[in-house]
């Protein structure tokens, strides 16, 4: 089974709630997982590098001061969190939307996943930029924020440059939906909010 493909579980999902036909399958967060872990891996090199170089040297002898070990000590700490965070979404796999006539499954192949008929969801379509860093311009985003029936809600983005047809698709598809700009930093507190598979 490809990493895209619809699981026997959820083809099972999509039967017993009659989903109707599966009319596409769209690998969807794909620059978001990526993010993570080119985040992770040298805050990790250099708290464990800066440490060790520290440690061997004999602390404080070579001019390393207590604040300076507690700032390695912090920043490899969270690499290393950061790090186990990244490896563990590869480790289940991409996130999928397998979009249907009457409902959708957003779903990881070695995860969780999220079903609902578009009939009782309502999305809200956002436009973002994604900041650039000092060498690049900001980069255009699509997100969806999904709420359910129970209340709960799923955000998904896609930079332009994916795949962000898809998610406008499920988004129209939806029993409401209305599209508006945010800031980067409201979209991620949306996400932050939200349920995640």
């Amino acid at each position: 089974m490809a990493k895209t493909d619809l699981s026997s579980d959820s083809a099972q999902i999509a039967v017993e709630r009659d989903f109707g036909r599966l009319e596409h399958t769209t690998r969807v967060d794909s620059r978001r997982e990526k993010k993570v872990l080119i985040n992770a891996l040298p805050m990790l090199i250099v708290g464990v590098v800066g440490l060790g170089a520290a440690f061997y040297s004999g602390l404080g002898s070579r001019g390393y001061t207590w604040p300076m070990l507690i700032l390695l000590a912090l920043i490899a700490v969270v690499g290393a969190g950061l790090s186990y965070a990244a490896v563990t979404q590869l480790r289940r796999g991409p996130l999928v939307l397998h979009l249907f006539e009457r409902g959708f499954i957003v779903e990881r192949p070695r995860g969780g996943k999220v079903s609902a008929r578009l009939a009782t969801t309502t999305a809200r379509l956002y436009d973002f930029d994604e900041p650039g860093d000092s060498t690049s311009e900001p980069l255009p985003h699509v997100a969806v924020q999904l709420c359910f029936a129970d209340g709960d809600t799923m955000v998904l983005e896609e930079p332009h440059s994916g795949s962000p047809d898809a998610l406008v698709e499920l988004a129209q598809r939806c029993a409401g939906h209305t599209r508006e700009r945010l800031r980067y930093v409201d979209v991620q507190r949306l996400r932050r909010d939200a349920i995640h598979v």
